[in-house]
């Protein structure tokens, strides 16, 4: 699949157009969690820390622009390998949280702001706003059938290279590196042998002597995924 940086930028701005019309007067919009940045950028990533659900970006829409608020430390990298050319940049420094607080105030011409991760007053989302996010765009689903034909690779190419002799972690280890080498990121990983796969429903992977054998096992993989700058 090609990375189309006109179709990025035409799927943004429908979004926009899309936002702007849900919000009611003197309201703004501020994005946080990775599922709504990646939404509202068509594809961008604000993930660094895979543990966490908020990123080290945020965008702000108000009615009339579309901002990425970051720090010095993650703003050249975003500008150049992640953000379609309709936002524009704020960086100020990540140990100043206030100094952010301020220009969200003044960005927003002090409106009331909504927000997916509220903090300090804002509100969340509305229903008309998580309606937008819970109907899939054309883009977005050959986003999504994307992500599902390459994991689905991955975990056909781990499961096939397993052995009986093999722990957990190691069947583990063995999904996780098919999917990074396929640019997905492996939000979880379970794995279970013989032993353990009858008694528990979430199975985390173990050490020896918990081995892979004859009776079956099975690795279950639940993906975070993305792929260049098309996640979903």
């Amino acid at each position: 699949m090609s990375f189309d940086l006109a179709a990025r930028d035409a799927e943004v701005s429908t979004k926009l157009m899309a936002v702007r019309m849900a919000l009611k007067p003197n309201t703004a919009l501020c994005l946080r969690g990775y599922d709504w940045f990646s939404w509202a950028t068509a594809g961008a990533s604000n993930v660094v820390l895979l543990t966490t659900n908020i990123g080290v970006a945020e965008v702000l829409i108000t009615p009339h622009e579309a901002w990425v608020l970051t720090d010095p430390i993650e703003a050249q990298r975003l500008k150049d390998e992640e953000l379609p050319s309709v936002f524009k940049l704020h960086v100020d420094p990540w140990m100043y949280p206030a100094t952010r607080d301020i220009a969200v105030q003044e960005m927003s011409a002090n409106a009331a702001i909504l927000s997916d991760c509220p903090c300090n007053g804002e509100r969340p989302l509305p229903s008309a706003l998580l309606a937008l996010k819970r109907h899939m765009s054309p883009a977005e689903i050959i986003r999504y059938r994307q992500v599902g034909r390459l994991a689905s690779a991955a975990m056909r190419e781990a499961l096939s290279a397993a052995q009986p002799e093999w722990s957990e972690y190691q069947l583990a280890g063995a999904g996780a590196e098919a999917l990074w080498a396929r640019g997905l990121h492996p939000a979880l990983t379970l794995a279970a042998g013989a032993q353990r796969l009858p008694v528990y429903r979430h199975p985390t992977a173990t050490l020896p002597p918990a081995r892979l054998n004859s009776a079956g096992w099975r690795c279950w993989y639940f993906v975070r995924a993305d792929l260049g700058c098309m996640r979903i």
